[in-house]
């Protein structure tokens, strides 16, 4: 639905809710798939437009002081109470309405439709920031086809080169936030909640991941959720002890950071396995002490093939193809490497290699669905193509490597040869190709999707 400007109040309304009505009375009972999909990827489109006039909306009635008169303990509980939504929703909006009120740009984006509200959210931590007015553009382009995390690292790494003092301040915000709480319920059960940065959550959940994949086959039937309480009590055993051990064979956490930002020369973020990306200063400090692997890229996104005659992938190859796919390659699929496993898009019986254009990342359902499921995968890592069942093809999109400055306004290309430095702690986190070095044994990760 297109709202043409200066349209007014009362014809917005008769506009709704023609469109409510339509909604109503339609059936998806008996329409083509491809129809069903078309008009869900229309409806998001329309519901971001419609949510962004919301939150002009919110910001309009917030300058009017209409909280106050309505007895609000807030403009958020105020807007959640209009809209009927949570409260934590209704703050997001009011502080994406201010941003639209202050960038053009971003206004005229989200009105298109060519962003999503998650693209949007994370653009309006910057959009109205008058050091950032110029590169908007470019952000903006950056964003609009990226998945929410993608987006918000996208963004994160854009305040990072643009502003490295401000971003190592939020940083520090982020860290000074840093909490943990105990209790216990009525049934005598405790319970804990943290609140923790990206870095420190992920040296603590790779520690636990770590331990609670060494009994993963101990018979005991144990789901991944027991496996990681139960780590986390014998780590504090262990301590209580004195026999906390581990020391300098520490678990992996991998880090993948331009070779520029190690020697000082650059302020890009580093990004984790996680996704998540930590600031420069950060890469800095954890690279005192810490295994330094180089991957030479040609470009921004293509690890040098470095071939091998055997099915099992080397240790650089794997540093290489978990910086390059950082997760599951299926389209649509977000699950991070540590829940991933090497596969050959051409099986190896066949070619009796193992380059890293011939393997992928594959999460253990898009694997199974690979091999069992009736699907396959064509072509190369750098081109590659995902056919249905039905032989109908979808081309996932090329992986950019992390660290890597994405191309437009918003940085510039990586040069066509360059040094990444992989800074990480020696042990295990991921899992490897095909019972390679660092593999595991077979079962659930230890941590329920999202």
């Amino acid at each position: 639905m297109t709202v043409a400007l200066g349209v007014g109040v009362e014809e917005l309304w008769e506009q709704l809710s023609r469109v409510g009505s339509t909604a109503a009375g339609f059936s998806p009972v008996g329409a083509d798939t491809c129809d069903l999909e078309r008009l869900v990827r229309r409806l998001s489109t329309t519901i971001s437009q419609l949510t962004g006039l919301r939150a002009r909306l919110a910001t309009e009635l917030t300058a009017r002081q209409a909280w106050r008169t309505s007895g609000a303990a807030s403009p958020a509980a105020y807007l959640a109470e209009q809209a009927n939504v949570p409260r934590g929703q209704a703050a997001a909006e009011i502080k994406l309405g201010e941003a639209m009120a202050k960038s053009d740009t971003l206004a005229g984006a989200v009105g298109s439709g060519q962003l999503g509200m998650s693209q949007a959210s994370a653009v309006a931590d910057v959009a109205c920031r008058p050091e950032f007015e110029r590169a908007i553009d470019g952000l903006v382009d950056d964003v609009a086809s990226q998945s929410p995390r993608d987006a918000r690292r996208t963004v994160d790494r854009f305040k990072a080169r643009h502003d490295p003092a401000g971003d190592q301040r939020d940083a520090e915000a982020l860290f000074a936030r840093r909490s943990l709480r105990l209790g216990s319920r009525g049934d005598r059960m405790g319970t804990g909640e943290w609140l923790l940065d990206p870095e420190s959550q992920a040296v603590v959940r790779s520690t636990i991941e770590h331990l609670a994949r060494q009994d993963r086959l101990d018979g005991t039937l144990r789901t991944a959720e027991q496996r990681a309480a139960d780590a986390l009590v014998a780590l504090c055993k262990a301590y209580n002890a004195g026999q906390v051990g581990g020391g300098r064979e520490v678990p992996k956490v991998l880090v993948l950071v331009d070779y520029d930002t190690v020697v000082g020369r650059a302020h890009e973020r580093g990004v984790m396995a996680t996704g998540d990306t930590m600031t420069a200063e950060a890469v800095r400090r954890i690279c005192c002490d810490a295994e330094l692997h180089r991957l030479v890229t040609r470009g921004p996104s293509c690890p040098l093939d470095l071939g091998a005659a055997t099915r099992v992938i080397s240790d650089s190859q794997y540093l290489a193809l978990l910086a390059r796919d950082r997760g599951c390659r299926f389209p649509g699929c977000e699950r991070p490497p540590s829940w991933c496993e090497g596969h050959h898009i051409v099986p190896w019986q066949q070619r009796q290699r193992t380059n890293l254009d011939d393997v992928v990342l594959l999460c253990r359902y898009h694997h199974h669905l690979v091999h069992e499921g009736s699907w396959r995968l064509e072509g190369t890592a750098r081109n590659l193509r995902v056919l249905r069942p039905d032989g109908s093809v979808h081309h996932a999109d090329r992986p950019d490597a992390w660290g890597a400055p994405p191309t437009g306004a918003s940085g510039a290309a990586s040069p066509n040869e360059s040094h990444q430095g992989v800074p990480h702690a020696r042990g295990t986190l991921f899992d490897d190709v095909e019972g390679g070095p660092f593999a595991d044994p077979p079962g659930d990760p230890p941590w329920p999707p999202v």
